[in-house]
């Protein structure tokens, strides 16, 4: 279920935005890696893969919302379907797509 009045996602502290902006692309890739590899074709809250992926990426000083808003851009991308408020990873979920083979 989700609520009827999501509360967006914070935004970083200029603290975090720091440590943010500190992350290579090789390492903003490896974080979109983990986060893959924690979702299957079944729906799961954004929180739930944002915390298995914080337990499975060594930096601990980047914040949970950064986790968010990758998930966010994966969605974007296509990579992932979702369902809820993205921008509230309470009330959000996600899952990878479900290909359906068309008979030709």
């Amino acid at each position: 279920m989700f609520e009827e009045n999501p509360i967006p996602d914070p935004i970083p502290t200029p603290e975090e935005q720091a440590e943010i902006e500190k992350l290579s692309e090789v390492e903003i890739k490896e974080v979109d890696r983990v986060l893959l590899s924690n979702i299957n074709h079944q729906w799961r809250k954004v929180t739930r893969i944002v915390l298995l992926t914080m337990r499975n990426y060594p930096n601990r000083l980047v914040p949970d919302i950064f986790y968010a808003s990758r998930v966010y851009k994966l969605v974007e991308s296509e990579h992932l379907e979702s369902q809820g408020y993205l921008g509230d990873m309470r009330n959000s979920e996600v899952r990878l797509p479900i290909v359906t083979r068309s008979s030709s």
